[in-house]
């Protein structure tokens, strides 16, 4: 294979791996020193290249060659830095209502309020302010670049919670462990185990009944083969475990809130509306100028080279093909 159709196809592989950082920013596998290796080592037939050129291997078209493929290592060295200096992916869980500060991007994260409603949906959308500039509205599945930065929607599980007495009267939950501590919406950011189930779990208090309370989201899949999950259909449900003040369980204290319905445990009437809420995810990418400019420089660099290929063959017809040389006979 001749060195430069090498040097082509390692600078295109070069381009892909750094452009997939674009693709999937939040792959840890990016930071790490095998994917800095990959980098290098395609990288090195590339350099090998526009060292040969620059001694005149393949004349013209060499020479152009190698003009283009620094393009291609300008792509690579943002890629590089990315993955050894960039940051490992954040992301970020807050409850509706607050904001999320992001100094580093000159942006604030504003989690907007959700009723019942807007949970059960999941069609809640992030807003992200900036200053001097138009606010983003980020809807949930969707993403955008600031700079040097990915920013992402995901939806999570979460809940909304109502809690009344056996007398029908309404009772203020309280998130201690939460980052807010008013808060009806649950987001379950620990997991539990039940058996061979994995559950995402959070917890909260009933202040006036002297309770704490203990949610596991169970999914569709989670409920396949229970009775309630027959009653529930395709929609989650949230399992209850009441607990008093010093963390016993009280009797009768577990009970299952499914579709939207009213469970009863431990002396309470808890009604969980499960569904989704989005959380943002924050990942270091290649700086965009960097990748732009490199791009630029690639595409018209390559044009330029075969444009050189082009002239050469046309000189080449020009000629006409060689006459056969008379033997010495003749």
């Amino acid at each position: 294979m001749k060195r430069w159709v090498q040097a082509c196809l390692a600078s295109a592989l070069l381009v892909a791996a750094v452009f997939a950082e674009e693709i999937v920013p939040t792959w840890s596998g990016f930071h790490d020193w095998r994917y800095a290796a990959l980098l290098v080592v395609l990288a090195t037939p590339v350099l090998g290249y526009m060292g040969f050129a620059r001694k005149g291997g393949d004349g013209a078209f060499g020479g152009r060659c190698a003009i283009a493929l620094v393009g291609a290592l300008l792509i690579g060295v943002s890629g590089l830095a990315c993955g050894l200096l960039g940051p490992d992916s954040v992301t970020l869980a807050r409850v509706p209502g607050t904001v999320a500060p992001l100094p580093d991007l000159g942006v604030a994260a504003f989690f907007p309020t959700a009723d019942a409603d807007n949970v059960s949906r999941g069609d809640a959308g992030l807003i992200l302010r900036r200053r001097g500039a138009p606010s983003i509205t980020l809807a949930p599945g969707t993403r955008r670049f600031l700079g040097s930065y990915a920013l992402e929607s995901r939806l999570a599980h979460a809940a909304y919670v109502e809690v009344r007495d056996e007398r029908g009267g309404r009772l203020t939950i309280t998130q201690p462990m939460g980052s807010t501590f008013l808060s009806p919406v649950l987001l379950f950011p620990s997991n539990a185990t039940i058996g061979r189930r994995v559950l995402a779990a959070d917890s909260f208090a009933v202040p006036a009944a002297r309770r704490k309370i203990e949610a596991l989201y169970m999914s569709a899949r989670d409920l396949r083969g229970m009775r309630t999950g027959r009653q529930a259909g395709d929609r989650p449900a949230v399992l209850f475990v009441v607990n008093d003040d010093a963390g016993h369980l009280v009797p009768r204290g577990i009970a299952m809130s499914a579709m939207g319905g009213e469970a009863r445990a431990g002396g309470l009437l808890i009604r969980a509306t499960a569904g989704t809420y989005p959380e943002l995810i924050v990942s270091a990418v290649p700086a965009c100028a960097a990748l732009w400019l490199g791009g630029g420089w690639l595409a018209a660099g390559s044009l330029w080279a075969l444009a050189a290929v082009r002239f050469l063959a046309g000189d080449i017809d020009k000629e006409g093909p060689a006459l056969p040389q008379p033997d010495a006979d003749g």
